[in-house]
């Protein structure tokens, strides 16, 4: 889009919606590992205050959030 120098609404909306498409299946990869790695997290100094491995948040709400 930047080199082509030409800018459309429909361009832009696209971009739009590439951008928060990517961020949104990144977000859910994190929150999946995080999931699957509750059990290690948890005896780890640093990791255990991550919301999952705490207890702060269920694995079932971060797997709806993931979803």
């Amino acid at each position: 889009m930047l080199f082509a120098a030409a800018f459309s609404l429909q361009d832009i909306l696209r971009t739009a919606a590439a951008f928060a498409a990517m961020c949104a299946v990144s977000s859910a990869v994190y929150i999946i590992n995080d999931i699957a790695d509750r059990e290690e997290d948890k005896t780890n100094p640093l990791k255990r205050r991550r919301p999952i491995a705490s207890g702060a948040v269920s694995v079932r709400s971060a797997a709806f959030c993931a979803a």
